[in-house]
């Protein structure tokens, strides 16, 4: 038998032992920070629009003297409390219209 088959047998063997110690699995954790602020229940999140620019730290390029930004108009609906990213919104489309804004952009 060939090294590389050994080797692929030997690890499949590992796998399957039935007689070897179980590894405890990782539990998931339990608080909902989807829904509540930092997981704790009842505890909602207090949604502040801002811009991409100003969160994200990026996107500004020079052209000679001319300051261009790459991510203008672009507004991101963020958590005040735990800085969540809750939701997006960007102005061009993939299809180039322009996209509608949702109502919680300034």
């Amino acid at each position: 038998m060939s090294d590389y088959k050994k080797s692929s047998t030997d690890r499949r063997d590992t796998r399957n032992a039935k007689d070897g110690p179980e590894a405890p699995k990782p539990r998931a954790s339990k608080k909902n920070t989807r829904k509540w602020c930092k997981g704790k229940v009842g505890v909602e999140h207090t949604p502040v629009c801002r811009d991409y620019r100003e969160v994200k730290h990026s996107g500004d390029l020079t052209f000679g003297e001319r300051q261009v930004s790459l991510y203008q108009g672009w507004k991101i609906l963020m958590c005040s409390e735990c800085g969540k990213e809750l939701d997006y919104y960007y102005p061009m489309g993939l299809n180039g219209k322009v996209r509608r804004e949702p109502p919680w952009v300034r």
